[in-house]
């Protein structure tokens, strides 16, 4: 798995915040952080490469440009976790993990995915979540389930 980002162009309305952004491939198994003062357009990157961000330039995927496949494609590929979510939801992590399982994957069985949901809360020690409220949650427990639901989804990419 590579990703690639060449010549990535994106901002607000008329200003740009990121202007023809190169990056050499990122690898499989790769971490990468994005680093910088508030306000210089980290979050605007990642979620440009999420495609959740108009730009300019070319992202591509293991040689498949982004942009030209369909919006749910891009989503299985490239799971995104904001830097924060609305705590007004009154979903428990298990929703919130099969919705997004749901989403992305239509085709799997309730059961299948309840089974992939049970390992990967299990592996990532966090079943005594399952049942609790987003808002119930502290940051960081928010965050582990946030992973969860990226990590069944099966993206290549998590974004963070």
């Amino acid at each position: 798995m590579s990703l690639n980002i060449n010549s990535l162009t994106t901002g607000y309305g008329q200003q740009k915040i990121i202007e023809q952004l190169s990056v050499e491939p990122i690898q499989n198994g790769e971490l990468v952080a994005v680093l910088g003062p508030n306000g210089v357009g980290k979050s605007t990157l990642l979620k440009a490469i999420a495609r959740l961000q108009k730009y300019q330039g070319d992202v591509s995927l293991d040689g498949e440009i982004l942009s030209q496949l369909a919006l749910s494609e891009s989503a299985r590929r490239i799971g995104y976790l904001p830097q924060t979510l609305p705590q007004a939801t009154s979903l428990v992590a298990y929703e919130i993990v099969f919705s997004a399982c749901r989403a992305v994957k239509p085709e799997l069985s309730k059961s299948y995915i309840e089974q992939i949901i049970e390992k990967t809360f299990s592996q990532l020690g966090i079943t005594h979540l399952a049942l609790k409220q987003l808002a119930q949650m502290s940051g960081g427990a928010a965050t582990d389930d946030r992973i969860s639901a990226s990590a069944d989804s099966r993206a290549s990419i998590i974004i963070t």
